[in-house]
């Protein structure tokens, strides 16, 4: 709810303009599977605990980046931002899309597979 904040105060809009934004930008890429994902990984040591958590911020921040993108896209309503947001970005939000169906339907994602989907959605921030 903070960065919700923080992106409000940045891009000068109202918070539930931002939230509405923000979720809908995560309903759009099923951002809540791949952050299901992150938190089913194993983490048995130290180390693979901080990559999770890692990846995890990763995330939210990327969203934030996202979010603040779409809402830099002009005066509208947020459903209607985030629509033009996608049309004016469809290659890359469908080649995203596409990797993260495939990745959904992995029995079991591994700390590769979530790496190389936040290198894919980095491409759109």
């Amino acid at each position: 709810m903070a960065s919700r904040t923080v992106s409000a105060d940045s891009t000068r809009r109202p918070f539930d303009e931002v939230c509405e934004v923000h979720v809908g930008v995560g309903e759009r890429l099923g951002l809540a599977r791949l952050h299901a994902q992150i938190d089913a990984l194993h983490s048995d040591s130290y180390w693979q605990s901080r990559a999770k958590a890692a990846l995890g911020d990763d995330l939210g921040g990327l969203q934030r980046a996202l979010a603040q993108q779409v809402l830099a896209g002009g005066a509208g309503a947020a459903g209607e931002l985030v629509v033009r947001w996608e049309a004016a970005n469809a290659v890359a939000v469908e080649r995203a899309r596409r990797l993260l169906a495939d990745l959904a339907e992995a029995k079991q994602a591994d700390l590769a597979m979530l790496s190389v989907a936040m290198r894919e959605l980095r491409s759109l921030a």
